[in-house]
């Protein structure tokens, strides 16, 4: 549930970095995503934008999840030092 919390979060951190996104609407990014436009069967620039918005998103709560999972991780390891059995 927290990963779902800091999916946002997460989306405008990645899309602050002018090069990411410089690279998704490049050539290279485009030519990657064109599966996914027609899969999507997006048409025009509004279709395109949804796809990458939702690959962007996508990508934001894997994020999320990874770092979840990594301080769980942390913090159970941290707590089982403190309190052996």
């Amino acid at each position: 549930m927290l990963a779902v919390a800091l999916t946002l979060p997460v989306f405008f951190l990645v899309t602050s970095f002018d090069a990411l996104v410089a690279w998704m609407y490049g050539e290279t990014g485009w030519e990657l995503l064109i599966p996914l436009f027609r899969l999507y069967g997006a048409v025009g620039v509004e279709g395109e934008d949804e796809v990458v918005a939702g690959v962007l998103l996508i990508a934001s709560f894997a994020l999320a999840l990874c770092l979840v999972t990594f301080t769980s991780i942390v913090l159970n390891h941290r707590h089982a030092k403190r309190h052996p059995p």
